[in-house]
């Protein structure tokens, strides 16, 4: 904003060289002919510039009015002299503006010189960044700088200098903070009144400015009206329409918040269901697992207890077939005493071996009724054969075997050590599969576990039942 703080007058009327300071709100009084219209005259012919635009001393009489010339001349009423100031001489009305955006101060002001034959040589002025303290107006005589010699000594810089009426509206309006040019004629109505009898008389003569009656313009301010009624009914009904999907918003919203928790809860129960059986699964591969290694290591230890029977025998008819009588003789003795030890340590081993049959037989009755599984389940027929087999190992552990029915029972044994093979197979490919299936129950945790840390992120308000179920399910 630009405020108005000081105001220079020289040789303007009754003023030889005044300065008036102002104030946020500043009231002029004074008794009639103290200068209170001829410091407002001034101050109005700053903004003007022009003496046709300026209305002078409006308030007055006819035979009052005065003119430019007469406010720089300084007319009185004092018999035998019209003038003050008959000679030549230089005015100035100077006024002193503050920026308070810039926080900076500026001149605005007028300077003129009057010859003796009445002819004026007149011009308008702008300093910027200066104040009134800052600008001398008198030489070092004494005497006032003419116009020509006050524009050679501050025409530079951002100084402004004009003699045009209509540029120097344009530069003040532009200095003031692009004021309108409605503002110049305003401006010189409310200043330039006589005392108020009617409101409205006043309003019409000094604050509104003449116009003309266009009916054209009247017509079309009559249909834009018309025609902003239509746009707003428009938009009214467009409210309506607006509210009312805003009310379908909401219920979006809040079914689709529902949508996110019973989504969240199924989830929650479906991820229960696969840890559960991801733990399952792993107990089953590991008591598979168990089981196959356990008939693995009875299978090598039967194996290895035949080969070396198989070489003792070889051994000893070998040993048998190259001694002679007496060497045979007592070759005979050792191997009688040594097959005595032998007969009891196989006596000892053949307990031992009833012992193992009878608890490999008990195993193989348990795997026979080993139940189906995801992963893996017995061949079909399969059981009845592991419990023929557990029969014969069970017939075989027994003492009364007869030696008839060994090659029986060989050939039953090895039926069933190929079925124990095939079962021991198939269960190593269950053990896969059962890997592949934790493997792929492993990422679908994670994935699932990922879902809900992502629908815990949302931070949702549950309704009461629904948190209550998810507790249940936590």
């Amino acid at each position: 904003m630009k405020k108005l703080r000081k105001m220079k007058v020289i040789n303007w009327h009754y003023f030889d060289e005044d300065e008036i300071s102002f104030g946020s709100a500043t009231m002029l009084s004074g008794h009639s002919g103290a200068g209170k219209s001829t410091l407002l005259d001034a101050l109005q012919y700053i903004f003007i510039g022009s003496q046709t635009q300026a209305r002078f001393n409006a308030a007055a009489t006819q035979e009052a009015r005065r003119t430019l010339l007469h406010y720089l001349r300084g007319k009185i009423k004092a018999e035998g002299v019209q003038y003050l100031r008959a000679d030549e001489f230089t005015s100035y009305i100077v006024l002193e503006f503050y920026d308070d955006i810039k926080k900076v101060s500026f001149l605005a002001g007028y300077v003129v010189d009057v010859f003796r034959d009445d002819s004026l040589q007149e011009e308008f002025f702008l300093l910027d960044r200066r104040a009134l303290s800052e600008v001398e107006f008198r030489g070092e005589d004494g005497a006032l700088y003419t116009r020509e010699a006050f524009h050679r000594r501050y025409a530079h810089g951002s100084s402004v200098f004009e003699t045009g009426k209509k540029q120097w509206q344009r530069r003040l309006m532009n200095r003031l903070g692009q004021l309108s040019a409605r503002f110049l004629p305003a401006f010189s109505r409310a200043l330039a009144f006589r005392p108020i009898n009617q409101v409205r008389d006043f309003i019409y003569e000094y604050i509104l400015l003449p116009r003309d009656l266009k009916l054209d313009v009247l017509r079309e301010v009559f249909y834009s009206y018309q025609k902003f009624e239509r746009d707003l009914q428009g938009l009214r009904a467009q409210k309506r329409e607006l509210e009312t999907l805003q009310e379908h918003y909401d219920s979006f919203c809040k079914w689709r918040d529902t949508a996110c928790e019973q989504e969240f809860v199924l989830l929650s129960y479906r991820h229960m269901r696969e840890a559960e059986k991801l733990d399952a699964g792993r107990t089953q591969k590991e008591s598979c697992r168990e089981r196959v290694d356990e008939l693995q290591v009875r299978m090598h230890e039967q194996e290895r207890l035949s080969e070396r029977r198989n070489l003792e025998q070889q051994e000893a008819y070998a040993a048998w077939q190259g001694n002679d009588t007496k060497r045979r003789r007592d070759e005979l003795l050792a191997a009688q005493k040594e097959c005595e030890e032998k007969q009891r340590a196989l006596r000892a081993s053949h307990r031992r071996l009833q012992q193992g049959l009878l608890r490999e037989s008990e195993q193989i009755a348990a795997l026979a009724a080993y139940p189906a599984g995801e992963f893996y389940a017995l061949p079909e027929g399969s059981a009845a054969s592991l419990g023929e087999l557990s029969q014969v190992l069970t017939h075989v552990a027994e003492d009364g075997v007869q030696s008839e029915k060994i090659g029986q029972l060989q050939g039953e044994l090895r039926n069933g050590g190929a079925l124990l093979a095939e079962i021991g197979a198939g269960m190593q490919r269950g053990a896969l599969l059962l890997e592949q299936e934790q493997t792929a129950a492993g990422a679908r945790q994670e994935e699932l576990r990922a879902e809900i840390e992502g629908l815990k992120r949302r931070q949702r308000k549950y309704r009461p039942e629904m948190t209550r179920l998810k507790e249940l399910l936590e």
